[in-house]
């Protein structure tokens, strides 16, 4: 059996310098520097955003769109958010102070059209099935069942394809996954369940962590993931150095996994696998998930 150890060493290393790269690519930077443009939304007016329309991704006013060489199509019904109302201290000229705020308008990317948006590479869906994929999503059902996390494939969430809750220590996949994409994320959310179960850690830091295992587990089975794994990560990258701290509790979890599966694949080999476990109780705050 190959070094479990020096394998994920030199395939961490590889994950690294891939979203290094990409980091610093010029299609990146100029998508970066495109989304740094725009205005950053308090959390309620996120969730006026949310509420009035879900799948909303890059919202603005309507001359910003005209100043970014796009426009608003005819009949566009405006999301409404609240905008702070300021005047001039009149005790120091240079402060502001708030005097309420008011109803205005935003507009979403998919209500305008005109000049092409600068975008990041994005992650690609994994559409390979084997015999190997097939018995190494059966030997991680058996892992789920010892270590007592249930697992069901009746997800509905909009776009996440995976999701771990830690009030009842269940996965739950969305159903009709592409085997190996089936595979990539169930690992992804037992790297949750590894790592982040018993301590809170900030939103980009799990992310990196979990698709890192995922990554790291499913090269020692000779599976490469990094069609959506690099481009993945590098959206969740703050700081190179978050990627590269991220990488240690990562490898502690895919070693976990990478013997187990080693250590039981065999007994898998010919059973077919599940469509279904318990239903999934009601989402909690610390949900985990990945799309």
């Amino acid at each position: 059996m190959t070094d479990t150890k020096s394998t994920h060493q030199a395939a961490l290393e590889r994950l690294q310098a891939a979203v290094f790269d990409l980091l610093t690519s010029e299609g990146w930077i100029k998508a970066l520097q495109f989304r740094a443009q725009f205005h950053t939304y308090s959390f309620f007016n996120s969730l006026l955003i949310l509420t009035q329309l879900p799948t909303a991704i890059l919202v603005s006013g309507y001359r910003k769109w005209q100043e970014m060489g796009r426009q608003v199509r005819k009949g566009e019904r405006g999301i409404r958010i609240l905008a702070p109302m300021l005047r001039k201290d009149p005790d120091n000229p240079e402060q502001k102070i708030l005097t309420g705020f008011r109803e205005v308008s935003v507009f979403d990317i998919s209500q305008t059209d005109g000049e092409p948006i600068p975008q990041p590479p994005a992650p690609k869906r994994l559409e390979e099935d084997n015999d190997l994929i097939r018995a190494a999503i059966r030997t991680l059902e058996a892992y789920c069942d010892e270590v007592g996390i249930d697992l069901d494939r009746e997800l509905t969430h909009p776009t996440a394809l995976g999701a771990y809750r830690t009030t009842d220590h269940s996965i739950s996949l969305r159903p009709g996954l592409p085997a190996l994409h089936e595979l990539k994320t169930l690992v992804h959310e037992l790297g949750h369940a590894l790592l982040h179960d018993t301590h809170s850690v900030n939103r980009h830091t799990a992310e990196l962590e979990a698709e890192t295992t995922a990554f790291l587990t499913l090269q020692q089975l000779g599976i490469d993931t990094s069609e959506y794994s690099f481009p993945y990560l590098a959206n969740w990258t703050d700081t190179f150095e978050n990627l590269i701290a991220a990488g240690d509790n990562a490898s502690k979890a895919a070693s976990e996994l990478t013997h187990y599966i080693n250590d039981n694949i065999h007994h898998h080999t010919s059973e077919p696998a599940r469509t279904t476990s318990a239903a999934p109780s009601l989402v909690h705050p610390r949900l985990f998930s990945t799309t």
